[in-house]
């Protein structure tokens, strides 16, 4: 009988500390999450400044590149607008718009993929610490 009672107790202490480690792993994965979570509140918010400066930058682009096919201070004083002139701009107008909207979508494919490796390393760690705290 004592034998049985000093094993329960032995026992008892052993799932005592197991429980103590757990806690102290549940306080430890808690903590972790809320640093990631923070992190990824600051990537947000980074990834949304990119995108205004993105879109800032396109359309502050927009202007000298608009000068630069029509050049408009030499359209106006002219009185008439010759063919061949129009021609030999037309190509260069086609080549910048190109060119923008090349670069447009490769900024938004680079973002969306880093948005969707963020969300699954997130999602692969908090299945991670809900597999522990489950143990």
């Amino acid at each position: 009988m004592e034998e049985r009672e000093r094993n329960l107790y032995a026992s008892q202490g052993r799932n005592e500390i197991t429980i103590q480690g757990l806690q102290r792993d549940v306080k430890y994965h808690e903590e972790k999450v809320r640093e990631y979570d923070k992190k990824i509140r600051q990537l947000e918010l980074n990834i949304s400044e990119e995108i205004q400066l993105k879109e800032r930058a396109r359309l502050n682009l927009q202007v000298p590149y608009v000068s630069k096919c029509i050049p408009l201070d030499k359209l106006s004083t002219s009185p008439f607008i010759s063919h061949r002139k129009i021609v030999s701009i037309f190509p260069l107008c086609i080549q910048t718009v190109f060119s923008i909207n090349l670069l447009s979508f490769q900024i938004e494919d680079l973002i969306s993929v880093f948005i969707r490796f963020l969300l699954s390393v997130f999602i692969g760690f908090r299945a991670k610490v809900g597999t522990r705290i489950e143990r």
